[in-house]
């Protein structure tokens, strides 16, 4: 259903990896798998991924590390934490750096999946939503979309405040005009 999400699969675990890397290959155009927190953050650079689904206990840095880092890249990505070692300190540690949602091993599939698909909604919602804003953004400023693909993102993220703030104002006086 969701087609254009890339997931990213991080566990140390060969088998859980691969078993995930085969259920969400059924839900996604691109799977991407990784065994430590390192390579993890190195497919983010690379790669388009818009869900993580993160073990915490992996060689090298810590699973919660590798979601700072992947975060600090793409801080749309949605985290879905995996953990057979969960804390509540994990989970609160976890949800503060922006995981999305924490899981403790063995997970239910159905659970899993569940989750999944929840964050696959809101990742779809929002790749929806931007591009709405993207569209009025052009119509209301008359640029064209090269010419929005070059502004910076402090430029961008200027103009949709405009944008915002004109519509806020069009739907106030709008509201007014029917009372």
């Amino acid at each position: 259903m969701y087609q254009n999400i890339g997931c990213l699969i991080v566990d140390d675990e060969e088998l859980l990896r691969s078993a995930l890397a085969d259920l969400c290959k059924k839900r996604f155009y691109k799977v991407f798998e990784a065994s430590t927190g390192e390579e993890s953050i190195e497919l983010v650079k690379s790669n388009q991924i818009d869900l993580v689904l993160m073990d915490l206990q992996l060689p090298g840095i810590s699973g919660l590390e590798a979601i700072e880092g992947i975060l600090k890249i793409n801080p749309n990505a949605l985290v879905i934490i995996q953990t057979g070692y969960g804390t509540e300190e994990h989970a609160k540690a976890a949800l503060k750096l922006g995981a999305f949602d924490m899981l403790e091993k063995p997970v239910k599939r159905d659970l899993l999946l569940s989750c999944i698909e929840r964050a696959s909604k809101r990742i779809y919602l929002e790749k929806v939503n931007r591009e709405i804003l993207e569209y009025i953004v052009l119509q209301i400023d008359n640029i064209s979309p090269e010419q929005y693909k070059a502004l910076d993102e402090d430029q961008k993220y200027d103009l949709l405040n405009r944008v915002l703030g004109i519509i806020r104002m069009k739907r106030l006086n709008l509201l007014s005009s029917r009372s």
